[in-house]
């Protein structure tokens, strides 16, 4: 099913000629927006009509996910901006930045939850157990594993940190919703008021998984080590021209997920005229663009 649906809007999108990173970024962001909207209101519903906290909790926490959409909306037509003057290496970057606002956000409302759940615990009331409660609670779940799947294949597509963050938040999702299911059944069969100390653990859940998402937006924003991979397809190529007596200091960087930066020292015959060294380190320019769609750029070493 998520397969067909990607499928379709790769069409839409060769149809209109629109590009494709930005376009598929885009559409993640308002399946995500209007999903997670849907679970806010029919959570925050459930969760007055009960009385109960960790509904509430996770009712927030769904809110949190659709303020996150409009900024992966927001941050991926953005970093499809093309390249201008005040920056000439384009705006993909934001990308990491709008990963790190949702992170914010989501560490925020856990805090604020965690308090929350804390008074509960300290002072503890019956929640009103009803079917349509479950009924909610068991979508909420099927609606999120889905939303994990697609946010998963998408950002396989398109290579994007941001949406791999949303993929991991949406499973966290699904384990936090059935422990609110679970809370609801064991109150509603034994009476226990347990409602406190399940929204305590997904309030806790909430801030390390939003803790460790700020952590790794941190980390590209600094710039992180190329992945080994990277390295060895770029060694791969380098180790396939047979024109060269061959190279050394190899540099790797990038000014978001698909605009790759390299620059490498080529070692060439002594005795070449200008003419061919330059025409064979163009060819390498151009393989490493073609192959790796790396924008490189060469300096000449002449070897005896």
């Amino acid at each position: 099913m998520i397969q067909a649906l990607l499928q379709r809007y790769e069409k839409k999108i060769e149809r209109r000629k629109l590009e494709k990173r930005t376009a598929f970024g885009a559409f993640a962001g308002r399946i995500g927006l209007v999903s997670n909207l849907f679970l806010f209101v029919s959570k925050f519903m459930i969760g007055l009509l009960s009385g109960s906290v960790s509904i509430m909790a996770d009712a927030i926490n769904s809110l949190s996910d659709t303020i996150s959409s409009v900024l992966t909306l927001v941050g991926f037509y953005i970093a499809g901006k093309p390249a201008d003057k005040e920056h000439p290496y384009g705006h993909e970057r934001f990308e990491y930045i709008s990963g790190m606002l949702v992170s914010l956000v989501i560490t925020f409302i856990g805090f604020e939850f965690l308090t929350t759940s804390v008074d509960r615990i300290l002072h503890p009331e019956s929640i009103k157990v009803t079917p349509i409660l479950f009924a909610v609670l068991a979508l909420s779940i099927g609606i999120k594993i889905w939303q994990g799947l697609f946010y998963k294949k998408v950002s396989a597509k398109i290579d994007s940190q941001a949406l791999v963050a949303s993929a991991k938040d949406s499973f966290n999702d699904v384990y936090t919703t059935l422990a609110v299911l679970v809370s609801a059944f064991i109150e509603g069969v034994t009476g226990l008021r347990i409602d406190g100390y399940i929204g305590f653990l997904i309030a806790a859940y909430i801030i390390y998984s939003g803790l460790q998402l700020i952590r790794e937006f941190i980390n590209e924003l600094m710039g992180m080590r190329p992945s080994q991979t990277e390295i060895d397809e770029m060694k791969n190529v380098l180790s396939k021209m047979e024109t060269i007596v061959g190279y050394h200091d190899l540099l790797i960087h990038n000014y978001g997920p698909s605009q790759t930066f390299a620059s490498v020292h080529i070692e060439i015959d002594d005795r070449w005229d200008l003419n061919k060294a330059h025409q064979t380190i163009d060819a390498i320019e151009a393989k490493f663009k073609e192959e790796l769609d790396v924008n490189l750029v060469c300096h000449i070493d002449p070897v005896n």
